[in-house]
């Protein structure tokens, strides 16, 4: 798995951990219990003492998610689409184990898809569900 590094702007430390490629995590600054921001790979992390450093690196990550963002949502959307696709051809099919089966993996990928990339997908509408 591959390690990155993590800071909290707030407290001017960092941590490594495994990535997690934009997503969502729960990892905490040992400091003040506060989130911590994943930055990519090839950062350098100023030295602690450095507030012009770290308030150069916080608006880099700014502009980074700027971009970052509309990025991530059009994959999720990406994803999903194509999930359903696939399930929506499957459910034309005759019912076999084999179609079950894969059904229910496609089930699991998209839940985890949502689940994973909830903060850059729309809200759902519950009540369009049940119309």
């Amino acid at each position: 798995m591959s390690k990155r590094s993590f800071v909290c702007f707030k407290c001017h430390t960092s941590k490594r951990a495994d990535a997690a490629f934009g997503l969502h995590t729960n990892y905490r600054c040992p400091i003040c219990q506060g989130g911590l921001v994943e930055l990519p790979w090839n950062w350098r992390i100023p030295k602690g003492d450095d507030d012009d450093g770290w308030q150069q690196l916080e608006a880099m990550l700014t502009n980074l998610n700027a971009e970052w963002i509309p990025g991530q949502r059009i994959y999720a959307q990406e994803e999903l689409s194509r999930i359903e696709r696939q399930i929506e051809r499957l459910m034309q099919q005759k019912p076999t184990q084999l179609r079950d089966k894969k059904l229910a993996k496609l089930h699991w990928q998209k839940q985890h898809i949502e689940e994973l990339y909830s903060e850059y997908l729309p809200a759902h509408d519950v009540t369009s569900d049940v119309e």
